[in-house]
Parts: C-alpha cells; structure tokens; sequence
C-alpha cells in the first residue's frame, strides 16, 4: 500500500472517529434532556396526585364531621316538640350566662335546649370552643361542645371553626315566619319557629367548607 493511501485512510479513520464521537456526545445530550423532562413531568404528576389525594382526605373528613354534628344538633332541636314544657333559646357572644364564661370563641353563638324533668329541668348548651390543640401547621383547634348545665362540658366534633344561629320568628296570625333573628335579638322565645344553623368546619390541612341546616318546629307547639 502506498504512502498516499495510508494517509488517506489514516484521515478517513480519524475523521470517522471524530465524527461518531460527536454524534455520541450530542445523542447523550439528547438523551440526558429526555430523560430530565420525563423525570420532572413524574416529579409534577406525582405531586399533583398527592395534593388530590391530600384534598380528597381533607374532604372528607370535613364531610363526616359536618354529617355528624348537623345530625346531632337537628336531633337536639326536635327533641323540643316530644315534650310541650321544653324549649330553644340561644345567646349570642359575649351575652353569655355566666357558667359559659371563657369557653365560647368570640363572635359565636349558643344553642341551648330546655328539657323539662320530674324533679328538676335539663339545660344543654352547644357551642364552639378552643380545644386547647394545635393542627400541624400552629393553629388552634376548635370544637362543637355540648355542656348541660352544672356538669363539664363534652367534646362532640373537632375541626368545627364556627357556629352562627338564626331563629325563624312566627307572625301574629301563627301562619307563617316572618323574620329571621339572632339570639340576641329574639324577644319572645314562644314565637320561634325555627332554627337556621350555619357552620364552619376546617380539616387539618386547612381546607375550609360552610354548612348549613334549617331546622323546623312544629307549629302547632309553642315554646316557653
């Protein structure tokens, strides 16, 4: 083989191996891009899937929570019309009897239910109040209490925020409501016809729903 054929095919092989290098660097490179797109868009679908599920759970319990204490406090209004001697009535804070001084959170209300008993009456109040607890994130934990009158107060429901308390007001002909009224404003309890209920729950996340439930007396039952 001649000397010029050596070189040549010296140049063509050198020139071959640069060239397959090169492709060999930039198809790493492609692949390296591919590769960290791929990875970020499983990083992102994985932390979406976590925020849903996260949001599902949080739904969740705020729903079984809600159910719980709409159920409980319908449950409690109605009891009134098993019995023509019990009642409704409520207070709005800070009015509170004194026996619910430093339990109710600020700007709340107050359902109580008067039962009425062979030896002595029964005064149930429900109400939100501060657990003592703190979520995850710092934050004080509410509750939905229930407390009768010269015994501690019992915890139904946690993660209840607020509670606001409407009572439907019954016009002087007895046929119909005419006026809705917080606790503060009602003057003559007699005339209550029904209960509009507005809570507020939160989940530990803190994700944040509004509830709320009406609740009707019997007409024909008047209270005391």
């Amino acid at each position: 083989m001649g000397r010029k054929q050596q070189q040549k095919n010296h140049s063509f092989y050198r020139n071959g191996v640069t060239k397959q290098n090169a492709y060999s660097m930039i198809e790493l490179l492609i692949a390296t891009a591919l590769g960290v797109f791929i990875l970020a868009g499983v990083i992102e679908s994985y932390i979406a899937f976590k925020r849903i599920y996260q949001l599902q759970n949080a739904l969740t319990q705020i729903q079984e929570n809600a159910r719980f204490a709409m159920y409980y406090l319908n449950k409690q209004i109605k009891s009134v019309e098993a019995d023509s001697c019990s009642s409704i009535h409520g207070y709005e804070f800070p009015a509170l009897p004194p026996y619910l001084n430093k339990m109710v959170k600020a700007d709340t209300s107050v359902l109580e239910v008067r039962q009425c008993g062979v030896s002595e009456s029964k005064i149930t109040d429900y109400f939100v109040g501060d657990t003592g607890r703190k979520d995850s994130n710092g934050n004080k934990v509410y509750a939905l209490y229930e407390k009768i009158k010269d015994h501690n107060k019992l915890e139904l429901v946690d993660h209840v925020n607020t509670i606001n308390i409407h009572y439907g007001i019954e016009n002087s002909a007895g046929d119909a409501i005419t006026e809705m009224l917080s606790g503060d404003k009602v003057q003559d309890w007699a005339l209550v016809k029904s209960v509009d209920l507005s809570l507020s729950f939160s989940s530990a996340t803190g994700l944040t729903k509004q509830w709320q439930i009406y609740s009707a007396l019997n007409s024909s039952k008047g209270q005391r």
